[in-house]
């Protein structure tokens, strides 16, 4: 099991500009792991201005994606995947959906 103390000292931060810790993010969620409504979220919005991070990164190595979130998933013990992302990037979105 990955500890969330380790995930904090890596520094590991997330990429939307805030550079918000993901060992502090991941903390924070429910210790009750009777809950069976958990799900871990990749925010693929792009709400920064001038950035197309999320867009590349989908088109060209969706496997990344894919698998930061079933890593993800795993240490949090979430039972389900969702990605949000803009309207503009359906096509981009079809690459991890369909595993190419």
């Amino acid at each position: 099991m990955i500890s969330f103390s380790t995930v904090k000292d890596s520094g590991l931060s997330g990429r939307g500009g805030a550079g918000f810790s993901t060992g502090l993010k991941w903390s924070l969620m429910p210790k009750d792991e009777s809950m069976n409504v958990r799900y871990i979220l990749c925010n693929a919005d792009e709400m920064e201005p001038g950035t197309y991070k999320d867009r590349l990164l989908m088109e060209q190595l969706p496997h990344l994606l894919v698998e930061g979130m079933l890593i993800g998933g795993f240490a949090l013990k979430a039972y389900r995947g969702y990605i949000f992302l803009r309207g503009e990037y359906i096509e981009a979105a079809e690459k991890p959906a369909s595993g190419h």
